[in-house]
């Protein structure tokens, strides 16, 4: 299931931003066009062996990559994990990326589609939801992806813990 709830949030980003001079929106897993893995490693000891980065989604606009988001099938109302925090910090290194999200498929009540965490080091920490089990889940994706476009659009405001644009 994990899988198919990446596969769902890319695709439903992509519908989003699929317009020209919007971010584009790549597939971590994949190498090439429309894939954003890369080696974990700039340069590496001789004889080492390399492992990929491989994030689930990639929000790039130009060689700039702005978003990079995992996404976690499981509940999480709070912090993320420790082991899926340092998993998106480690994407954020080597990705030169300077915000991260957990996105999880559940979105308890009170708690806004994209929710600032807070700051490690220089990197933005944040968590999505998109209620899965919604009755209007057209209007949760509407919301997902508004939040999406207000961070990319506006990261520095996008801090208050919702996601409404703070003045």
């Amino acid at each position: 299931m994990e899988r198919i709830f990446e596969d769902y949030a890319r695709r439903l980003l992509s519908g989003h931003f699929g317009r020209a001079g919007a971010p584009r929106v790549l597939d971590g897993n994949l190498g090439g066009p429309g894939g954003a893995k890369m080696p974990a490693y700039e340069t590496l000891a001789a004889g080492a062996k390399n492992t990929d980065m491989t994030p689930d989604i990639v929000l790039q606009d130009g060689a700039a990559t702005h978003l990079v988001i995992d996404a976690k099938y499981k509940r999480n109302e709070g912090v993320p994990d420790r082991p899926d925090l340092n998993q998106v910090l480690g994407y954020s290194v080597r990705y030169r990326c300077p915000r991260v999200m957990l996105l999880y498929p559940i979105r308890p009540d009170g708690v806004e589609p994209a929710r600032f965490v807070g700051t490690v080091g220089d990197t933005e920490v944040y968590t999505g939801h998109i209620d899965l089990a919604s009755v209007d889940i057209e209007e949760e994706e509407k919301l997902f992806c508004g939040a999406i476009q207000a961070l990319f659009e506006n990261s520095t405001s996008f801090k208050a813990g919702s996601a409404s644009l703070q003045p």
